[in-house]
């Protein structure tokens, strides 16, 4: 039982109903808890830049070292409790992520968007799921050009298709059956 489709996700993601799935016109942005390459320092620029244009919410890990200035557009949280980041993973029409476990849980949500990879691993689980058509990945996080993050972030976010088809390829991995199979799978060895 592998592959993309069986991750297992985290409860509070799954305890999610179907009233939590109103869409909130938001940029949803992390990177993970410990965010290797140092993403949030190198892309913040960029997050601002595109905080002039639209709602940003970014979450940090609450072990990020800095304070991060905030500004009319871009809200800043350090550290989330799991129900709330997995509401803001479901309902913000568009996300940026590490190419990581959030990547995963942004699939199970269906929301599309783009993600940066932090090391060698995450640009493979990357470059495989933009193949698999449920996200855009567009690079290393310590290599991408702020023009870049930027031109990709307001690209996607005007391309009402396709974020569509990313959604449409999402549902298809059926994340949340993958998970099931894990969980009867482990069940049966008792």
């Amino acid at each position: 039982l592998s592959g993309p489709s069986y991750f297992l996700i985290d409860p509070q993601h799954r305890a999610l109903n179907a009233n939590d799935r109103q869409r909130d016109d938001q940029l949803f942005v992390s990177f993970g808890g410990s965010d290797q390459l140092g993403v949030v320092d190198r892309l913040l620029p960029g997050l601002q830049k595109i905080s002039d244009r639209l709602s940003v919410h970014l979450i940090v890990g609450a072990g990020h070292p800095g304070a991060i200035p905030q500004s009319a557009g871009l809200k800043i949280s350090k550290g989330l409790p799991p129900r709330e980041f997995a509401l803001g993973l479901r309902k913000s029409r568009m996300v940026l992520t590490g190419a990581g476990n959030t990547l995963f849980e942004r699939a199970y949500h269906g929301t599309p968007g783009l993600c940066v990879s932090q090391s060698t691993h995450q640009e493979t689980i990357g470059i495989a799921f933009e193949r698999l058509g449920t996200t855009g990945y567009i690079g290393r996080g310590d290599q991408i050009s702020l023009d870049f993050l930027v031109q990709s972030v307001i690209a996607l976010w005007d391309d009402d298709d396709a974020r569509r088809l990313q959604r449409q390829s999402c549902a298809a991995l059926e994340i949340q059956r993958g998970c099931d199979a894990i969980v009867d799978a482990v069940r049966g060895l008792t």
